[in-house]
């Protein structure tokens, strides 16, 4: 016989799964019952019909709601107010591979993007932000695959391949560990994000953990990770592709010590912030 008040459940999203544990609980109400919330299952805007099911259900039924994005906790705070008590800011981490990404030794530079190939990760932006740069030399790298691959491949040659100073490689579907060995071995300037919407990008925080500067659109957590002008840049929600091209032509004409300082910046932010063994520690901690 199970002691009930011994029992934890947790989800990692909150989706059909927290929805689960909530209706658990309603019958086993002395069972613990928690899930994480990060972006998609965060914020109703990113749906077709601006609606998440059964949130109402779910915040009143479980303990306590992980948001791993202060701006999450802070939206649920006005959504559903009258559970905010059971609202708690919980980063996610990554882990510390010892490895900081090699020096630079051309003169051209690296930029590198990491996400599924959807509409809201607008890819066509970094495109039209490389077609806007004439006197950089840039080699752009991305990992990840989706509905939109092909069309956006075919932008990209459209927009760049006739432009001397831009190259271009779209990997597909690549493994996690494949991606931190890329990031260990291949010279990185910085990682870009324009996503429309976010909650605190996982890829961000790999990439700074190899002290990786990163360039990202100023929606969801992302603030929360970029310091602007310290470990990166922090573009506007909706930036236009001269906000970009201008972003990473900044980043670019860094002077090769503050370019140092700030890849030095991107390892402390993630080591401070982002620390995978700092981090569940102390969500194991908040669950005891």
């Amino acid at each position: 016989q199970i002691n009930k008040s011994d029992c934890y459940i947790y989800s990692y999203w909150n989706d059909y799964m927290a929805a689960s544990i909530a209706t658990i609980k309603q019958h086993f109400p002395e069972i613990k019952g928690y899930t994480r919330a990060h972006g998609w299952d965060v914020y109703c805007e990113r749906h077709p019909l601006h609606y998440l099911p059964l949130r109402t259900h779910i915040m009143r039924n479980l303990d306590t709601v992980f948001f791993i994005a202060q701006n999450g906790k802070d939206y649920y705070s006005k959504l559903l107010p009258q559970f905010s008590s059971k609202y708690t800011y919980s980063a996610l981490g990554t882990k510390n591979h010892g490895i900081i990404n090699p020096q630079n030794n051309s003169s051209t530079f690296n930029m590198f993007s990491c996400s599924n190939i959807i509409p809201l990760k607008n890819l066509s932006l970094m495109i039209d932000a490389l077609s806007c740069i004439n006197d950089i030399s840039i080699n752009w790298v991305h990992f990840g695959t989706g509905p939109n691959e092909d069309e956006i491949i075919l932008y990209a040659k459209q927009k760049l391949a006739a432009k001397q100073n831009i190259e271009f490689d779209f990997k597909g579907f690549v493994f996690n560990d494949k991606i931190h060995e890329y990031l260990a071995i291949n010279h990185i300037d910085f990682l870009i994000n324009c996503s429309t919407t976010e909650g605190v990008p996982v890829s961000m925080m790999e990439a700074m953990s190899f002290g990786v500067p990163v360039i990202g659109t100023n929606v969801g957590g992302v603030s929360e990770i970029i310091s602007d002008s310290q470990n990166g840049y922090l573009l506007s929600a909706m930036p236009s592709k001269q906000e970009v091209a201008a972003t990473i032509t900044k980043l670019c004409n860094l002077q090769p010590k503050d370019r140092d300082q700030m890849r030095q910046n991107a390892f402390t932010t993630w080591n401070t912030k982002f620390n995978a063994d700092i981090n569940y520690a102390a969500f194991i901690s908040m669950i005891k």
